[in-house]
């Protein structure tokens, strides 16, 4: 998808749906993580989706070093009153499989359908 010029400060995650037939399917993961000696592993973090309400989605997903795993999809955010994404909070639980796993990676999925029918954020 195309991204959106941001001209002055933070202006967060932005993209643009407008170019039909821009299908976009891609993973951004982390470098391996190293849980060897810890349990009950919580990620925590602050995000903004939004998009075509059924089309466009993101999700958080969560690899033990051999497979790749969604572990929750993520929810339409709120927009303020400029119509960009607002942050929200968000934390869960890493399967039981992260305990002791010295190859862990976390990754975030953002799909849209290139329809050109959603717009920012």
């Amino acid at each position: 998808a195309a991204f959106l010029f941001c001209p002055s400060g933070d202006c967060g995650a932005a993209y643009d749906d407008s170019g039909a037939g821009e299908i976009t399917n891609v993973r951004a993961e982390s470098p391996t993580i190293s849980c060897a000696g810890q349990t009950s592993i919580t990620i925590s973090f602050n995000f903004m989706e939004g998009g075509e309400w059924l089309d466009d989605d993101a999700s958080l997903v969560y690899s033990d070093g051999a497979t790749w795993t969604t572990i929750s999809a993520l929810a339409k955010t709120p927009t303020c009153g400029s119509g960009q994404g607002q942050w929200t909070a968000f934390s869960i639980a890493l399967p039981a499989s992260a305990n002791n796993n010295p190859n862990v990676k976390i990754g975030f999925v953002w799909k849209n359908d290139g329809d050109g029918a959603a717009t920012d954020p």
